[in-house]
């Protein structure tokens, strides 16, 4: 992620005017009329499919040799002028009173709190890459909303704070960093806080960790470069999906009702197709999956099953262990799973921690692409 320090500088930086001096001004003419059919391409690019317009083979090879000396054509080492305006930073609760969350035990007034505000100012982009935190227990329950993008959810619903965080030891790292544009206004992201911790209250320290771009501060040649790295970054974003819906029969774990992202399994419980909650990649945008995490009380079994096809992505149950992890060590895809628009994924599931209540909260973690 880390922007390269040093950078090598050539003496003539663009291609087109050093292959003109060097070749004449009927190259470059020839040159020219190509980059303006193919605006996406480099002028050394664009020299390769120049070839039906050149006279001899010995006239090729001037050009081929003016190209390599072109590349091979450097001053020497300088220090990035980007590297000079981006520094790592911290972003933590805008009021100093909420930089601490304090909330009541599990089911009692208190337990939740909301809009705990992060507020990124004016002076530079901020892009997040790492989610971090601090408690006096892990087990409580967290929503994160984009307020500068209409107040955009990062989640379908509540996720348990174990498997999208960690510590600085070992944060979680996201699949694709999370860009705020504060080009013009502050941006702030928004928190909401829910205690499952029933045995006392809960401090809670949160963190997101990336780095600031000090766009403003910059020469005008550093602002350019800045805004074309970051011209596609909001068409894509992380997203979090947890299981969408229980059916009836289960007994969730949580005050909400149906749609919360605890299932509760009695002990050797079994879910089937039939009666196994899903992930749903809602009609909004694509969902490509990266990592899997989940919280849980006790052990247990499961399989993955695509509802539309019928397709299992094992040939048989996989113990929790061996397919999923938690916000410090999630289990990273080999090949990342494309959840289309609509696409449901069914959590199949068998308990196999013999508890009276086995409650599990499982996590999947990838990016929403909205290019259309």
């Amino acid at each position: 992620m880390s922007l390269p320090t040093y950078i090598r500088r050539r003496n003539q930086p663009d291609p087109a005017q050093y292959l003109t001096d060097v070749l004449g001004k009927e190259f470059g003419e020839k040159l020219q009329a190509h980059l303006n059919a193919n605006p996406k391409m480099t002028a050394a690019q664009v020299v390769g499919g120049m070839i039906d317009d050149l006279k001899t083979p010995a006239y090729w090879t001037r050009v081929l040799q003016a190209r390599n000396a072109w590349e091979s054509d450097y001053a020497g080492y300088y220090i990035n002028p980007s590297k000079r305006h981006v520094r790592p930073f911290w972003l933590v609760p805008t009021l100093e009173s909420e930089q601490c969350v304090i909330l009541s035990p599990a089911g009692t007034a208190g337990d939740a709190i909301s809009n705990i505000q992060f507020d990124v100012d004016t002076q530079g982009h901020f892009e997040i890459a790492y989610f971090m935190f601090q408690s006096t227990d892990p087990n409580f329950l967290v929503t994160i909303a984009d307020g500068g993008n209409n107040n955009k959810l990062m989640m379908n619903a509540e996720i348990h704070a174990r498997t999208i965080a960690g510590t600085a030891r070992r944060p979680f790292i996201l699949p694709e960093t999370y860009f705020l544009n504060a080009q013009n206004a502050k941006r702030t992201f928004s928190m909401s806080f829910r205690n499952l911790y029933a045995n006392g209250s809960n401090a809670i320290r949160w963190c997101f960790h990336g780095r600031r771009w000090y766009h403003k501060e910059a020469p005008p040649e550093v602002q350019r470069a800045m805004e074309n790295r970051f011209g596609l970054m909001e068409k894509t974003y992380t997203y979090f999906l947890t299981l969408q819906q229980n059916p009836p029969s289960l007994n969730p774990n949580t005050p909400q009702g149906a749609n919360l992202p605890g299932l509760t399994l009695a002990a050797g419980e079994t879910l089937y197709e039939n009666s196994a909650p899903f992930f749903k990649s809602t009609d909004e945008a694509d969902t490509e999956i990266h990592k899997l995490s989940y919280r849980a009380d006790g052990p247990f079994e499961f399989q993955l099953r695509e509802r539309q096809s019928g397709r299992t992505l094992s040939n048989g149950f996989i113990r929790v262990e061996n397919g999923w992890g938690d916000g410090e060590f999630p289990f990273i895809l080999p090949e990342t799973f494309l959840l289309e628009r609509n696409y449901e994924i069914l959590f199949e599931v068998h308990d196999l921690s013999g508890l009276r209540a086995n409650v599990i909260y499982p996590t999947l973690t990838g990016r929403r692409m909205q290019y259309a």
